[in-house]
């Protein structure tokens, strides 16, 4: 089965835009968008709640990574210098601290803050797994 390649800009999703397109197809590239991509964010309420836009959901996915490769040289000294139970432990713990706190950011400079040290602290495992 051949996939469709989407050629408009599917950053919108509202209702307000679905009803004004003039053809099924356009809807229906709409409906799939939402239902496959942000169907869980919808549910959760992240646009809502935390008053962000669609480049700033783009920011919060890419600023995890610059956190992630922000710790890889400082985590291979930790790894050397420490007892690596510990370690790994106290970033774990850590991680999982930031995933709380996550669920109670109220706007996007907090959300960006903490998927930065979601990122940061999760590379602490990376030399732990295998390809």
């Amino acid at each position: 089965m051949k996939q469709n390649h989407l050629t408009k800009s599917t950053t919108v999703v509202d209702k307000s835009n679905y009803d004004n397109c003039t053809d099924n197809t356009e809807k229906n590239i709409h409906f799939s968008y939402t239902v496959k991509e942000k169907k869980l964010l919808i549910v959760l309420g992240l646009f809502e709640d935390t008053k962000i836009a669609g480049f700033e959901f783009s920011w919060l996915g890419s600023i995890f990574y610059l956190g992630y490769l922000a710790f890889q040289i400082p985590n291979q000294y930790f790894i050397q210098h420490f007892s690596l139970l510990k370690y790994l432990g106290v970033c774990l713990v850590l991680w999982g601290i930031i995933l709380v706190c996550t669920a109670l950011a109220k706007n996007f400079s907090q959300l960006l803050v903490l998927r930065f040290f979601q990122g940061f602290f999760e590379a602490a495992v990376y030399p732990g797994k295998k390809s």
